[in-house]
């Protein structure tokens, strides 16, 4: 009598089992991937040759960073997820302070302080399943 109550609740327990996976993946949501990203960056029409360009999905938290290179032009390496982003221009990191050098910061006219943070930042960028061109022009 004891085996034909056990059955049940073992059947019950692996259909239980068998639920429970079936259909979930990993739970993870899965990032559909765009194409390559690149682009250039202009102040009042000249190339900036400083810094990087940062790009920020607000929704997903996706960032990605590339570099301007002399001419102005950046590349992302990796394609990144589809959406839409803010993006940003950041001058080059300050280097570190040194014991007995004077230290002067460099003002970076070229890149209006608007352009360097997510919240006033005029620029956006909408990553779509191709090559994305982005030609990020600023303004004083």
């Amino acid at each position: 009598m004891m085996f034909c109550l056990q059955r049940p609740c073992l059947t019950l327990a692996l259909m239980a089992v068998v639920f429970l996976n079936s259909g979930c993946g990993s739970g993870a949501p899965t990032k559909k991937m765009g194409g390559a990203v690149s682009g250039t960056v202009t102040f009042s029409g000249q190339p900036v040759s400083e810094g990087s360009v940062q790009l920020y999905a607000p929704k997903t938290g996706d960032v990605a960073v590339a570099p301007l290179d002399a001419t102005g032009k950046f590349s992302l390496k990796e394609p990144i997820p589809l959406g839409a982003y803010n993006v940003t221009v950041l001058p080059p990191p300050e280097p570190a302070p040194q014991v007995g050098v004077a230290y002067a910061p460099k003002d970076y006219k070229n890149i209006p302080k608007k352009y360097r943070a997510d919240a006033t930042s005029p620029l956006k960028a909408e990553i779509k399943a191709e090559p994305n061109v982005l030609k990020l022009e600023m303004t004083p």
